[in-house]
C-alpha cells in the first residue's frame, strides 16, 4: 500500500523556512544535474533574499539586478539555456552576455534594446540523452519552409526520457503550407484568386500546454471573405470551426481533433518563445489586413462627450493597440489586461477584466460586433440589449471579425507602487486570521488601531482608485500593491516602462522560461519551485534598489495598464481571482 504523502507543518511553509531548507538541501542535486550551477544559485539568489535586506529601505529585500544575474549564471550551462539563447539575434546575445558578466543593466541597453528576431528556419539543438537537464518543453512547433517538426505530448516524452529512449521527433510532411489541405480562397474566385494559408493535421498546443490536439486543418485567413468561404466549406463538409489567437485559454475553447482551427495570427508567432511583440514594434502598420486594422470612426454619437468610437480587427494584438494609442495620444481603451501578447478578439470573447471598481470589463465598451455566422454570412450586432449577450460571446456567436469600441480621451496614470506586508496590503477581518507562515516578526505587536487604519486605506483604494490590483506571490510575506489614480494633466509624463525597464522585464520572463524547462526545476519540491518563481517574479516589480521606497511614475494610461512586458515568455498555469 502506498504511503500517504506527509503534509509539511504550517511553520515549514513560511518563506524563510523554505529558503533555509533550500540552502541546507539543494546541494544534493549537484551530482544529478551538473548543468546547473547550484553554488551560484545559492550565493546570488537564495542567500541574497535571506541575508541582504536594506536597512534604509525596509520594503526592499534584495537587489534584483544581482538576483536576476544570479539566475542567468546558474542556468547558463543548461541545454535549455543554450537552446533558447541560440535562437536570439547577435545583438541580443551580446546584451545578455554583457549583463550576465557584470554590466549594469541600464548601461547594457543604453544604445537601445531590440527584441530578438527569431528565424523560423532555425534548427533547434536538442540534447536527447537520458538524464539531460533540459525539459523537452523547450522544443516548439517550428514551421519550416517545407516541413514542420512536431514533438509528442509531454507526458509521453517524459516517460521516454526517463527510460533513456530519447526524444522522438516526428516529421509531418502533410503539415506543409498549402499542401495536403483544401484550397479555400481569400478573395473572389478568379484565375488569380489567393488561397488561404492552410496546414494539414498540424498539432495544436496551447500556451499553458494543458490542451493538445490535432485539427484536421489549420487556416490563417486575412480577409473577411476568406472567413466566409471557410465557414461555408466547413458547413458543406460537416466540420466545426474554432478560432485561436495567442492560445492563452486554459479551457478547450480553442481547437478539436479532426475539426477546423482558424488562427488569427501567423503560426510561427503563436508558437515561438521568446515572442518578438513585447519589445520590437509590431507589423500592424506594415501589413494591414481586414482583420488587423484600427480605424477611428466618425459615427460616434454627438452626446458622447470625450468619447470616440473605434473599429478594431479581431486579430489586432494588444501591443499593436497600445502602440497606436501611445503614438496618437488622443484616445484609449479605459480598461485592459496586463498582457500585450494577446489579440483584441481573444480578450473580448471571454469577457476579460477591467481596471478597478465601476470600470466594468473590456466587453462593456463594445458598441458593435461584426461576425461571420454559421452559414458564412456577414452579420453585425449593435442593439444595446443584444450586445449584452453578443459582446462577450465565448466563441458561440460565430467568427468575430471586427469589434467597435467606445474609447475614452487619453488620460495619464500616476503610479505609486508599493511592497508592503500581507496584513497591511489586504488587512484581515481579525488579527489571528493571518496565517503564521505569512507573519513578519513585528506582527504580534500590531495594534487593532493599526489594523483599522490599514482597512480604511484598503477600502479607499478599492473604492476610489482608477486601477486597483494586489499581487501576492506564493509564500511571500509581502504583497505588491499596484493601485493608482489618473489625471488629464499630460505634463511631465514618463515613458514607463522605458527601454531599460523593458529589457529587465523581458529578461526576467526569458530566464523564467529557461528555468522551468530544466529537469532540475521539475525535480524540485513544489514549495521550492514556488519560492524560486516568486523570488524571480517579485524582484523586478518596483520599488527596487536604486529607487525611492515609494517611487512615482506618471505615464500614459495604456502604458500603466500594460506595465509588465515579456510575461508571455514564462509558461505558467495559474488562477486569477
Amino acid at each position: 500500500m502506498a504511503t500517504k504523502p506527509q503534509v509539511p507543518a504550517v511553520r515549514d511553509l513560511a518563506r524563510d523556512a523554505i529558503l533555509k531548507s533550500m540552502l541546507e538541501n539543494i546541494s544534493g542535486y549537484n551530482r544529478k544535474y551538473p548543468g546547473v550551477n547550484i553554488h551560484v544559485l545559492k550565493q546570488a539568489v537564495i542567500e541574497k533574499v535571506v541575508d541582504a535586506p536594506n536597512p534604509q529601505k525596509p520594503d526592499v529585500e534584495f537587489d534584483p539586478e544581482i538576483q536576476l544575474r544570479g539566475f542567468l549564471r546558474a542556468f547558463a550551462s543548461t541545454p535549455a539555456y543554450t537552446t533558447k539563447f541560440n535562437v536570439l539575434d547577435d545583438k541580443t546575445k551580446e546584451q545578455i552576455r554583457a549583463f550576465k558578466d557584470g554590466d549594469n543593466w541600464q548601461e547594457t541597453v543604453k544604445n537601445g534594446f531590440r527584441l530578438p528576431e527569431i528565424n523560423p528556419a532555425v534548427s533547434h539543438a536538442l540534447d536527447t540523452s537520458a538524464g539531460s537537464s533540459n525539459f523537452p518543453t523547450q522544443v516548439k512547433d517550428c514551421v519550416l519552409s517545407s516541413l514542420t517538426f512536431i514533438i509528442k505530448p509531454l507526458s509521453l516524452l517524459f516517460m521516454k526520457l526517463k527510460m533513456g529512449l530519447g526524444v522522438e521527433v516526428l516529421a509531418h510532411a502533410q503539415a506543409t503550407r498549402y499542401a495536403g489541405g483544401p484550397k479555400v480562397y481569400e478573395d473572389e474566385d478568379t484565375a488569380n484568386a489567393k488561397p488561404i494559408e492552410v496546414y494539414s493535421r498540424l498539432p495544436f498546443r496551447n500556451w499553458g500546454e494543458n490542451i493538445n490536439n490535432t485539427p484536421l486543418y489549420t487556416f490563417v485567413p486575412t480577409t473577411i471573405l476568406g472567413i466566409q468561404n471557410l465557414v461555408r466549406y466547413a458547413k458543406q463538409n460537416n466540420l466545426r470551426v474554432r478560432c485561436g489567437g495567442y492560445r492563452h485559454s486554459r479551457w478547450s475553447t480553442l481547437s478539436q481533433d479532426g475539426e477546423i482551427l482558424i488562427s488569427l495570427l501567423p503560426i510561427i508567432q503563436v508558437t515561438s518563445l521568446p515572442d518578438p511583440i513585447s519589445i520590437r514594434p509590431t507589423s500592424q502598420s506594415d501589413k494591414p489586413t481586414e482583420l488587423n486594422r484600427i480605424e477611428l470612426l466618425d459615427e460616434t454619437p454627438e452626446v458622447m462627450q470625450g468619447k470616440r468610437w473605434c473599429r478594431v480587427g479581431a486579430a489586432v494584438t494588444l501591443e499593436a493597440f497600445r502602440e497606436w494609442a501611445v503614438n496618437l495620444k488622443q484616445w484609449t481603451l479605459p480598461v485592459d489586461v496586463i498582457l500585450v501578447e494577446t489579440t483584441i478578439g481573444g480578450v473580448n470573447a471571454p469577457i476579460c477584466h477591467g481596471a478597478g471598481a465601476g470600470k466594468g470589463t473590456i466587453s462593456d465598451y463594445v458598441r458593435r460586433i461584426e461576425y461571420v455566422d454559421a452559414n458564412g454570412n456577414l452579420q453585425f450586432v449593435s442593439n444595446p440589449g443584444q450586445l449584452r449577450a453578443a459582446a462577450g460571446c465565448f466563441g458561440l456567436l460565430g467568427v468575430v471579425t471586427n469589434i467597435t469600441y467606445e474609447l475614452d480621451a487619453m488620460t495619464y496614470a500616476i503610479m505609486k507602487p508599493l511592497k508592503v506586508d500581507v496584513a497591511q496590503a489586504i488587512p484581515p477581518l481579525a488579527k489571528e486570521a493571518i496565517p503564521y507562515a505569512l507573519r513578519t516578526p513585528e506582527y504580534d505587536n500590531i495594534t487593532q488601531e493599526q489594523l483599522e487604519k490599514w482597512k480604511e486605506a484598503f477600502n479607499k483604494r478599492a473604492a476610489e482608485d482608477y486601477y486597483a490590483e494586489w499581487f501576492w506571490f506564493t509564500y511571500q510575506k509581502k504583497i505588491w500593491v499596484n493601485s493608482w489614480k489618473n489625471t488629464t494633466d499630460g505634463t511631465d509624463f514618463l515613458d514607463y516602462p522605458n527601454g531599460a525597464d523593458t529589457f529587465f522585464q523581458w529578461l526576467q520572463g526569458w530566464i523564467g522560461g529557461v528555468m522551468t524547462d530544466t529537469y532540475f526545476f521539475q525535480a524540485l519540491p513544489g514549495a521550492w519551485q514556488a519560492q524560486l518563481l516568486a523570488t524571480l517574479g517579485l524582484a523586478v516589480l518596483p520599488p527596487t534598489v536604486g529607487e525611492d521606497a515609494t517611487p512615482t511614475y506618471k505615464t500614459l494610461l495604456p502604458n500603466a495598464l500594460h506595465f509588465r512586458r515579456g510575461v508571455q515568455n514564462t509558461r505558467v498555469r495559474d488562477m486569477e481571482y
